[in-house]
């Protein structure tokens, strides 16, 4: 049985990125903090791996999981798509005109808005940890009048009834998780993506440089972010996903980034993800 860090309780989203990924019994480790998520990959002998959500097709990128990844120097060893249904649970035979107050993670909320805004308008939203940590708050101090937006497994994990469900903004909801390990893996030819991490000080130039070294090798910049570097004048870091079919044009550009960047980093190549997976597991 394999001991796996997650973002969150038991019968989170990432518990259920986890199941689908590892797709065997599995032993949690609960982590408050994406930090928290990188110090047990990293330093715990006894933790195999580990899940970050990284992206929501509603909500966006989680971009500064990015740099601590860098950080503490763990790998990226793959990454899994998960189709993701919101539902609004409470304590059983709780009427939705009761609900005064909503808990859940502030991703979850902008993957709700609409939902939030047309239903509960005046209704108190409180920010937690993870969707299922507000679920499990509500069950044990037994919370009337309060509501967690959760998954289905959370709901019926703690007791609780489904008050409405998919409240999703949109029904194609679709959460990216980075698979972890604690060091460096051996590049695999059957590999197809890859996320670096690279600098460039401000000049056009250098940016249209590289974009049109990727281009000459036929590799698809997926995501590109860029930030400011307070610490250095006039240089930015650039995070970027790449995606190949051969993986010899790949390291062709890393020999190229590195006659055109003051420097970069590659926090892993892995399997892209295709199929979205169904977050609706018992």
């Amino acid at each position: 049985m394999k001991t796996i860090a997650i973002l969150g309780t038991a019968a989170s989203f990432h518990e259920i990125a986890a199941k689908h990924y590892y797709q065997e019994s599995i032993k949690i480790i609960p982590c408050k903090t994406p930090k928290e998520v990188l110090q047990e990959v990293k330093q715990n002998p006894n933790c195999e791996g580990g899940i970050l959500a990284i992206e929501n097709t509603i909500a966006g990128s989680v971009t500064n999981h990015y740099n601590s990844l860098q950080d503490l120097d763990i790998c990226i060893r793959g990454e899994l798509l998960l189709n993701i249904q919101h539902h609004l649970v409470a304590l059983p035979k709780t009427s939705i005109y009761d609900i005064w107050e909503i808990r859940t993670h502030p991703m979850a909320i902008k993957q709700c808005s609409n939902y939030l805004a047309r239903i509960h308008p005046s209704t108190r939203l409180l920010a937690c940890s993870d969707t299922a940590s507000a679920a499990k708050e509500i069950s044990q101090q037994h919370l009337k009048g309060v509501a967690a937006i959760a998954s289905s497994l959370a709901s019926s994990y703690y007791g609780l009834e489904i008050l409405a469900s998919n409240i999703q903004n949109n029904k194609n909801n679709y959460t990216r998780f980075f698979i972890l390990s604690k060091s460096k893996q051996g590049e695999q030819k059957e590999h197809n993506k890859a996320t670096i991490i690279f600098r460039l000080d401000q000049k056009a130039e250098r940016l249209s440089s590289v974009l049109l070294q990727l281009q000459a090798l036929k590799i698809n910049l997926s995501k590109l972010h860029s930030f400011p570097l307070g610490t250095i004048s006039n240089t930015y870091e650039f995070i970027a996903d790449l995606e190949f079919n051969n993986f010899s044009c790949f390291q062709k550009s890393l020999m190229q980034l590195e006659k055109v960047t003051l420097d970069y980093s590659v926090l892993g190549t892995y399997q892209k993800a295709t199929t979205p997976l169904w977050s609706e597991i018992k």
